[in-house]
């Protein structure tokens, strides 16, 4: 039997079954249709013809969604039915737990969606992780496999990509023409460069993804900056967000990455770590194994990447990043816990360090004062004192003051009115559980009373 025999034998079985229409639209039916009507497009056509005009209908939606997707490229486990694993054979071999390219970050063979507001850093942090993993160095102190890596720039032309390269690789110490076989810059600024744009037929790919397909043959991991630019359809669409996203993960091999870059909008980023920290259709997040957030960490300039969603690992990792004047770069400021667990037991111990240290103050006669401008206020005295160096200087004036109000707001410190040396009234910190806080008023007539009347911290000076 020839090989247009049995694609017609097939299909003669399939009809007989036209009360199941799963028999008619699985992909089997629809690859038999097809190589048949390469044969005999005539005896196809007639067999088709054959059908209930509503399944007839739907069997041609679905053979046009195939040829659509073969057309584009699409592999070929993207166009079969469903696989049933053999449990047998899985018993009788080691699974193979999930792997990272960046280690508890960013998954091998998987999709990462890195989020921010446009102007964050999204795009320079992007690009010093490309040339991390090109190099094989450390990423902010996680450990790096390295890899061959394509930056496919949407966004910035070949001047601020040389720019931001020369500053990374000056601050790494790394030579750019040593990663002339490890790292792919490309600028897609000057044409239009969709990956997958809306035609009257639906999404489909483009002349650009055939492109950058060629090109990831030569490389293991793809950065796009970003999605855009790249996406040419409704971000709230669902099914195209999803389609968009599973083409990007077949540019890739099982031990590749895809890092996709994205803006959120205005709400957003201005609701912080209070939000799901992406936007359009769920599917931006559900088609991802991985997503990160890039947000403003305070009032100094310092970010924090957040990973919101990691199926491969745990969530809840962080990193804070601080501007870097000299090296025009966002470095890793300090190590911070990569989780919710490391990272509560580590603010923890910095609100129990700052209790230790009004407590210590006040038994040494002289209290942090309350005050928080002026020339002497709580930081700068809690610093003379030995505040810890991640609470110190300008980037840790603002976690402090957040871990002093919470220790007040948990009555755990007190402020408390005394009077000075030179007998003017003053607010200090206290951790005494009898330094309920005074009234300005009471402060005011303790300050005309007779001095020998003072309390003994007002004249332990």
């Amino acid at each position: 039997m020839t090989e247009s025999e049995v694609d017609f034998e097939w299909l003669r079985i399939a009809v007989e079954s036209v009360a199941s229409p799963e028999a008619i639209y699985s992909t089997k039916t629809i690859d038999a249709f097809l190589s048949a009507e390469r044969h005999d497009a005539a005896r196809a056509a007639l067999w088709r013809e054959k059908l209930p005009n509503a399944i007839e209908r739907e069997f041609r939606r679905r053979v046009a969604d195939i040829r659509k997707l073969k057309l584009n490229g699409a592999h070929e486990h993207d166009v079969e039915s469903p696989r049933v694993l053999d449990l047998v054979a899985l018993a009788q071999r080691d699974p193979t737990p999930p792997r990272f390219i960046v280690e508890g970050w960013l998954p091998e063979g998987e999709a990462t969606l890195f989020a921010g507001h446009g102007g964050s850093g999204k795009s320079a942090i992007a690009l010093y992780l490309a040339v991390c993993i090109a190099a094989g160095v450390e990423f902010f102190g996680l450990r790096v496999e390295r890899k061959r890596v394509a930056y496919f720039s949407l966004e910035d032309g070949e001047n601020i990509l040389h720019w931001r390269l020369a500053r990374v690789c000056d601050w790494l110490g790394i030579d750019i023409a040593s990663l002339k076989d490890w790292l792919v810059l490309i600028d897609a600024t000057a044409g239009d460069a969709e990956l997958m744009t809306e035609t009257r037929e639906g999404m489909a790919l483009t002349s650009a993804y055939e492109w950058i397909k060629a090109c990831a043959q030569s490389v293991d991991g793809i950065v796009i900056d970003g999605a855009s630019d790249a996406f040419g359809g409704n971000e709230n669409e669902r099914r195209a967000v999803r389609r968009f996203v599973r083409a990007l993960r077949r540019l890739i091999r099982a031990d590749g990455f895809v890092l996709l870059l994205a803006h959120v909008d205005k709400a957003t980023a201005r609701a912080g770590d209070a939000t799901q920290a992406f936007s359009g259709s769920t599917a931006w997040t559900n088609s991802v194994r991985a997503r990160w957030y890039l947000r403003a960490d305070g009032e100094d300039g310092s970010l924090l990447i957040d990973v919101k969603k990691s199926n491969h690992g745990p969530d809840g990792a962080s990193m804070r990043l601080s501007w870097n004047e000299t090296a025009h770069l966002f470095v890793a400021e300090m190590a911070v816990p990569t989780s919710r667990l490391s990272r509560e037991l580590a603010r923890s111990a910095e609100r129990e360090h700052i209790r230790s240290l009004v407590s210590s103050a006040e038994l040494a006669g002289d209290p942090l004062p309350a005050a928080r401008s002026g020339g002497r206020t709580c930081h700068q005295v809690a610093e003379a004192h030995g505040l810890a160096a991640s609470l110190s200087g300008r980037r840790g004036k603002t976690r402090f003051y957040l871990h002093l109000d919470a220790l007040k707001a948990e009555k755990i410190i007190h402020v408390k009115a005394i009077r000075r040396p030179n007998r003017h009234p003053a607010e200090v910190y206290s951790t005494r559980v009898d330094a309920a806080p005074e009234t300005a008023r009471n402060a005011a007539e303790t300050a005309h009373a007779p001095a020998k009347e003072q309390l003994a911290p007002e004249t332990a000076h």
